[in-house]
């Protein structure tokens, strides 16, 4: 049980970094403003929480739900989730790189994630990005 548990550790450190470099780090490599607003709203440090990658916290979740709320992918009225947004966000450095077929699979995956209620729910999106970077 205790190797579950770290490979768990080890997904959610990708998923971490991924979501991360994903929507925080756009073209011009800047920290879009939005970024720094979840920071200040979650009292979420980046560098620690880049630094320490395995260590998911409640607080670095509500981060990167503060983000997908300001980006329109996550609804904040109700929860679902919006993956046409996607089309939308042209400043994400990986979107741009990725291929049509790729965007699409992500598109599908977000469509089937559960609404997004509590900050921990945000781990329902790593399946999706998993498949974008496979």
């Amino acid at each position: 049980m205790t190797g579950l548990k770290n490979l768990k550790n080890v997904f959610s450190a990708c998923f971490l970094l991924l979501l991360a470099n994903v929507l925080l780090i756009s073209a011009e490599k800047k920290l879009p403003i939005e970024a720094e607003e979840c920071l200040k709203i979650t009292n979420t440090d980046l560098k620690d929480m880049m630094a320490h990658p395995k260590e998911m916290s409640e607080s670095h979740y509500c981060f990167f739900k503060c983000i997908f709320e300001k980006r329109g992918i996550i609804n904040k009225v109700d929860g679902t989730v919006v993956p046409d947004v996607l089309d939308d966000i042209k400043d994400v450095a990986v979107l741009q790189v990725a291929s049509e077929e790729k965007l699409a699979e992500l598109k599908k995956c977000m469509a089937d994630v559960e609404k997004i209620e509590k900050c921990t729910d945000m781990e329902n999106f790593r399946v999706c990005f998993d498949k974008l970077m496979s």
